[in-house]
């Protein structure tokens, strides 16, 4: 594969109460890990109030480093874009890293077929506050494909069925951004899963790449994006999200059989995990399985096979649910 001698990308990182994790993702971002490479790292803080921006601006000078207080990350990540001298950008998040070369072969591909609007690779997850440690690695329970097909329609049927490519791992074209007007800022959940949607309706191309890793940390402390099983606002809004979905779909001819398929399977899931959180919004969650994927089979096995041929799917994944307790 020829390659250009110097290669550019815009890092854009969005940063809240960071502190003590921060150091390690711009760690990973450092010159000499990157050869024949050039990093524009962009750092915007949403309003730290645990000295990040004041460490950052000591400790990694040159970062470039911006403030836009209380407006989210989404916000922050659309903020670096529109500032972002490079023509690739990659959003990072502030407590994730990169392997080194981790630029290289993505932006490879990128640089030599102008039809690609992103390129991924494989992502590790680990858990931690301190530095990436093999040891530390957690196992993933169905890795993402390296996909040689350039279709997006594959990448959005996997989407939809709630297995999709974690934004780490990507490195965009920043025109296709654009086109898409970045990130959805209204949103209080499901933010990239929105964005990579809006981007493969639009018709990206993505092209993988064998290696190197991004690095996902798994925590607890400072998660904003998860969804607690007490949020039910949360909850509604991935529920509100999957009906845009549907509606979108339909206006671009793309709600196929296999899209159907592919979201009404995630509804059930849903479903079952929502039930004893908010019953009537599982039961919402299940009405649009229905909808979409009426011969839908549960999984698990045979007894319970036959226990959905019985009495139905729902009663079905209730009373599993139940004797799992």
């Amino acid at each position: 594969m020829s390659r250009l001698k110097v290669m550019d990308v815009s890092v854009i990182i969005p940063l809240f109460n960071r502190k003590g994790l921060i150091g390690y993702t711009l760690d990973s971002l450092r010159a000499e890990h990157h050869k024949d490479v050039s990093l524009e790292v962009i750092v915007v803080d949403d309003g730290s109030t645990d000295g990040a921006y004041g460490y950052v601006q000591q400790e990694y000078p040159w970062v470039k480093l911006y403030r836009n207080p209380k407006k989210g990350a989404p916000s922050a990540r659309n903020f670096g874009l529109s500032i972002a001298q490079s023509e690739y950008v990659h959003f990072l998040d502030s407590d994730d890293l990169v392997e080194s070369g981790f630029y290289l072969e993505r932006l490879s591909v990128l640089y030599e077929d102008q039809s690609l609007g992103a390129s991924y690779g494989p992502w590790l997850t680990f858990e931690g506050m301190g530095g990436f440690d093999l040891g530390r690695i957690r196992p993933a329970f169905k890795p993402y494909p390296l996909l040689d097909s350039l279709d997006s329609l594959i990448h959005l049927s996997n989407l939809l069925e709630g297995w999709y490519l974690h934004p780490s791992s990507l490195v965009f074209r920043k025109e296709k951004l654009k086109e898409v007007n970045g990130y959805n800022e209204l949103l209080v959940i499901n933010q990239d899963v929105d964005l990579l949607f809006r981007l493969l309706v639009h018709g990206l191309k993505i092209q993988s790449v064998p290696m190197p890793n991004s690095l996902v940390r798994e925590h607890d402390y400072g998660r904003v994006g998860r969804v607690d099983k007490t949020d039910i606002a949360k909850m509604r809004a991935i529920y509100q999200l999957r009906n845009e979905f549907v509606e979108t779909l339909e206006i671009k001819g793309l709600l196929s059989h296999k899209n159907k398929q592919a979201l009404g399977g995630y509804c059930f899931y849903r479903f079952v995990e929502y039930y004893d959180s908010d019953r009537g919004l599982a039961n919402d969650f299940y009405k649009l399985n229905q909808e979409l994927y009426p011969d839908y089979k549960i999984k698990g096995g045979v007894i319970l096979t036959l226990i959905a041929q019985i009495v139905g799917n729902r009663n079905a994944a209730v009373f599993k649910k139940y004797i799992s307790k």
